[in-house]
């Protein structure tokens, strides 16, 4: 399906590039140095407060600016040019849209089949802890399906100080829930006073 998304993009693009590139020489302005500085010095203002803010981030809403500021550049950048091959130009932006795309959809597919998994597993651990409880959870994995992008998209609330309040969120009750693994010091965490030991790939498996 991806690689017809791709082929659809940049028959696309070549269709369409002529219709929409300039290709005769009148039509060119050319792009003058007070443009290119006026674009940096945005830039730089733009990730300022990211570059001064400690610790660093890096999720990948924190470019969203930066990539918006970057598309209108490009789109300026572009229709001051001279294309002599408006098809094969075309052909490119049509392909990475479709990426753009498919990396969108990707993404969210991450997001939905995840919140999914959290759900069925906050139910498991309901249907077998008195509520109020102590569960410990071993084995916990970045991401619950595969592929999955690198950020918040493809993390969970096993993953973090969420877990209690998902449990919440989702059952409408209370418990504390230790995890380890993934981004914690070992793989099974404290367990003592525990009502109830789980692996967590069993924990998630539909």
């Amino acid at each position: 399906m991806s690689v017809l998304v791709l082929a659809l993009g940049v028959t696309v693009g070549w269709t369409f590039g002529p219709k929409l590139l300039r290709t005769t020489r009148s039509a060119e302005q050319g792009l003058g140095m007070r443009h290119a500085i006026g674009a940096l010095a945005l830039l730089v203002l733009i990730n300022l407060p990211v570059a001064l803010q400690f610790p660093h981030q890096h999720f990948p809403r924190i470019f969203t600016p930066t990539w918006l500021a970057l598309a209108i550049f490009v789109a300026m950048a572009g229709s001051r040019i001279h294309w002599t091959r408006p098809r094969l130009a075309g052909a490119a932006a049509g392909g990475f849209i479709a990426g753009a795309l498919l990396s969108l959809a990707l993404s969210l597919w991450v997001r939905i089949e995840t919140s999914s998994h959290v759900e069925e597993a906050m139910k498991k651990i309901a249907a077998e802890t008195p509520d109020g409880g102590v569960v410990a959870v071993c084995g916990s994995t970045r991401t619950l399906v595969q592929p999955a992008p690198y950020g918040d998209f493809s993390t969970h609330e096993f993953v973090g100080n969420v877990t209690d309040d998902a449990y919440e969120y989702y059952t409408g009750k209370t418990t504390e829930i230790r995890v380890g693994g993934y981004a914690a010091g070992s793989r099974c965490p404290d367990t003592s006073g525990g009502d109830v030991v789980f692996e967590f790939h069993e924990l998630v498996n539909r």
